[in-house]
């Protein structure tokens, strides 16, 4: 359960970055409060833990290392002038990968 709560913060990243400059600056969100770049380092830091709790795992799937990785280039690529099908598409696909990667693997 932890695990996929790290993901789905780190998930949600993006999100926060893309929407930065459009929120109000009493949300004191995560890019407001402590900028893109330290933003983009809290997202990938998060999937450390996410990789290592899958060793505590009695069946250890290679599939949570290439969404890990995966999400870690999604939150490096992030930029405020993505277009909003980055996120609306590419970053929202993330879970249906990691499904597709459980089901053919």
């Amino acid at each position: 359960m932890f695990q996929r709560f790290l993901i789905v913060i780190a998930l949600m990243i993006p999100f926060e970055i893309l929407d930065s400059e459009t929120d109000d600056d009493s949300m004191k969100t995560l890019p407001q409060r402590f900028g893109i770049f330290k933003t983009k380092w809290f997202g990938i830091i998060l999937l450390l833990p996410f990789v290592l709790l899958e060793f505590f795992k009695e069946k250890i799937e290679v599939s949570t290392l290439i969404i890990a990785v995966i999400t870690a280039l999604f939150i490096g690529f992030t930029t405020l002038k993505r277009d909003k099908y980055y996120t609306s598409f590419w970053v929202e696909s993330v879970p249906i990968c990691w499904w597709l990667l459980l089901v053919f693997t």
